[in-house]
């Protein structure tokens, strides 16, 4: 079989990062896929670019920016030449597709929701997505239980299937040392404190204020906070965080190599105002790390309080503060149990191994239709 990923870049992003691993995973098996890339090599940040295995055939369209016509083009000589079964579409790469399908009927669409629909698909995009997913050679796929209620709302006379996201096991990097350095800085200047770590990007979802507000109440305990992230972006509301944080709450930037980092976490938190299945909760399970929670997107269904984890009733500085004072009070005999169960959950239900075999499942019940 041989499968078409398409995505607009390999930044460091959750849905990037998802597909460099589904790429590599299929690698291993006797799936020929080639991934598939719009913007030049040397045009955006492709931060990820060096992890994609050498078996993997990479392919770069040099799209120019707003929308390329020529993309089209270029997409269906490569159609024609490489004779796929399947194009696995990520982000917005669907509408230069959407042509292509009524014209390929033996060639199976397959679109992978990364967030709630009713955000991912608005105004214009979403007349495109319906005419997209009403083809019978066309499935978009939801990745979260909470997602694919929505998209039931959003897209009610369509059929989509629904396959948890997945993660590979994030090995140690070559910078590991590096990132156990700087944490045992922050050990010694607060010797006896729990690390608490935030993988996010700093964006208005995210909702990192509530974070500041939390630990400078929190301040007189033994908490700090560690946030890894890109604020490249929403730089106005960056300013505004460190004008707020307090004394115990850190920004580190970003890291290519922020899961090294998890390492030396005893807790994972996320205060999000919505969510996916963001790739960075699977990480921090896979570890064994605490994730914290807000009760948005997957992690509603991922997330059981006491046993895996802490999730919140409510999005409110209260309810995370309860929740941070909870894996205080978690003794070392429990939080070795709580460890197993995270690991657990991750092996059973979100490793890229189990979520590449549900893929696999889907392409080829289509195949045999």
């Amino acid at each position: 079989m041989k499968v078409i990923q398409l995505i607009p870049n390999l930044q460091r992003g959750g849905a990037e990062r998802f597909v460099l691993d589904i790429c590599n995973q299929f690698a291993n098996t006797d799936v020929e896929v080639i991934l598939l890339i719009l913007y030049a090599e040397n045009e955006t940040n492709h931060g990820l670019l060096d992890q994609v295995d050498p078996r993997v055939k990479l392919l770069f369209l040099n799209k120019k920016s707003g929308l390329d016509i020529s993309i089209f083009k270029k997409i269906r000589n490569i159609l024609i030449e490489e004779k796929p079964q399947v194009v696995h579409t990520h982000l917005r790469t669907f509408i230069y597709v959407q042509f292509l399908i009524p014209l390929y009927r033996k060639i199976l669409f397959v679109h992978t929701v990364h967030t709630r629909p009713s955000l991912e698909f608005k105004s214009i995009d979403k007349i495109i997505a319906n005419q997209f997913f009403k083809y019978s050679n066309s499935i978009p796929v939801t990745i979260s239980v909470e997602a694919d209620k929505d998209f039931k709302k959003v897209f009610p006379k369509i059929k989509n299937e629904l396959i948890p996201n997945g993660r590979s096991f994030p090995d140690k990097s070559e910078l590991f040392n590096l990132a156990q350095n700087e944490l045992n800085k922050f050990r010694n200047k607060f010797p006896n404190h729990l690390i608490f770590i935030n993988i996010a990007n700093i964006t208005p979802p995210k909702n990192q204020q509530l974070l500041m507000r939390v630990f400078s109440k929190l301040h007189n305990e033994k908490v700090i906070l560690l946030n890894i992230g890109s604020a490249k972006v929403y730089t106005k509301l960056f300013e505004f965080l460190l004008e707020i944080k307090p004394n115990n709450v850190f920004f580190l930037g970003e890291k290519e190599n922020a899961t090294d980092y998890l390492y030396g976490a005893d807790a994972f938190v996320l205060s999000s105002t919505t969510e996916g299945a963001p790739i960075s909760l699977l990480e921090a399970m896979a570890i064994g790390v605490t994730p914290i929670s807000t009760p948005v997107g997957s992690m509603k269904s991922i997330i059981k309080s006491g046993i895996n984890g802490f999730l919140l009733p409510e999005i409110s500085e209260e309810a995370m503060i309860d929740a941070i004072r909870k894996r205080l009070e978690v003794s070392t005999a429990k939080l070795e149990i709580m460890k197993k169960s995270i690991s657990d959950c991750y092996h059973a239900n979100y490793s890229i191994q189990i979520c590449s075999l549900r893929y696999l499942e889907l392409f080829k019940k289509d195949q045999k239709k």
